[in-house]
């Protein structure tokens, strides 16, 4: 049996974020003729406008995840943000709760009245809304090729080398509901640190690991924070190692399989970028795509595999255009 030419836990890693990311990037591009996404659009252009009247300035609104933050509660109703190292300000803090608050009351009506098609179910809409910046993903991922070889298995390897960056999308289980346990009562006991769980007992079983990881971060987030507010409290590592166990399976747990080699690492990427140039430019060709490729990110790919790249993208956005649509799949 053939050896994998990379094992180390940079290629492993690098491998597991753009499966992960990938199926959303198609998602995106198919639902960008759908009006409820084009209305969320709006909506993302109004709740950025409105952060920066309650004095949040751009980097700050990126930074303290603002926008992410206010898309979860209007979904769901609480954060589903995996930045458990974010360390706040308790006026700031403060302030950001005031304004999620006020931003809630003044979208939620109008967010719960849009429906996006089937093809974004579970899909978190901040996620929807940002996706990657595939010109910077590229670069790195092409980068990360070039010195995949500089690490053997056990090496140590700087955390500068890893995309950190990637957004990997986030699944809502709406079967679930995690909420605010505090000031409930047990046993005759005013509960001041909690959190709520109920599940549907009709839930698949298929579901029911990742609601429990779900469940499982949201419990940590917590109480990392009870621990931060309270230094009298014995130290406990126990909600970071439960984090990273989660993470771990999270991440070589792709639904679906599409780059499994290293050489794969890149084509779809570049599908990608070409198809987002088309969007942009109709009439541009692979021969300017491939200078781009050379010039801007160091890939070197001959025209010819640079159309099938493109081919290959086009293939999975207009299956899921058809699937939206639902009238079966597009003609070949």
């Amino acid at each position: 049996m053939a050896t994998a030419k990379y094992d180390n836990v940079l290629y492993e890693q690098t491998k597991a974020l753009i499966n992960l990311a990938l199926p959303m990037e198609w998602t995106i591009r198919a639902l960008q003729i759908s009006p409820p996404f084009q209305a969320l659009r709006t909506i993302d252009i109004r709740l950025h406008d409105f952060w920066r009247q309650n004095e949040f300035n751009d980097v700050e609104i990126i930074a303290f995840e603002l926008k992410d933050h206010s898309w979860d509660t209007l979904q769901v109703g609480r954060f589903c943000s995996r930045a458990y190292t974010q360390v706040y300000n308790q006026k700031v803090l403060d302030r950001i709760h005031k304004g999620i608050k006020e931003a809630t009351g003044l979208l939620e009506k109008e967010v719960s009245e849009i429906s996006l098609p089937s093809i974004a179910k579970d899909y978190r809409y901040c996620d929807l809304l940002n996706g990657n910046d595939i010109p910077r993903l590229l670069n790195k991922i092409q980068s990360i090729k070039e010195n995949l070889d500089k690490f053997a298995k056990d090496d140590s390897i700087p955390f500068s080398e890893f995309a950190t960056f990637v957004r990997v999308p986030t699944k809502i289980y709406n079967e679930s509901l995690i909420t605010d346990g505090s000031g409930t009562e047990s046993n005759g006991r005013r509960l001041d640190h909690a959190i709520m769980f109920k599940i549907r007992t009709d839930v698949q079983i298929k579901d029911f690991q990742g609601i429990l990881d779900e469940f499982t971060l949201e419990y940590c987030k917590k109480r990392i924070n009870y621990l931060g507010n309270h230094p009298e409290v014995r130290f406990d590592d126990l909600p970071t190692k439960l984090i990273t166990d989660v993470f771990s399976r999270k991440m070589f747990d792709a639904p679906n399989i599409v780059v499994d080699r290293h050489d794969g690492l890149i084509g779809h990427l570049v599908g990608l970028y070409y198809w987002d140039s088309v969007q942009k430019d109709k009439n541009i060709k692979s021969n300017a795509i491939e200078g781009e490729l050379r010039n801007d990110f160091n890939v070197e790919r001959d025209q010819s595999t640079i159309r099938k790249d493109y081919k290959t993208t086009r293939k999975k956005i207009e299956d899921l255009i058809y699937e939206m649509k639902g009238i079966g799949c597009p003609p070949r």
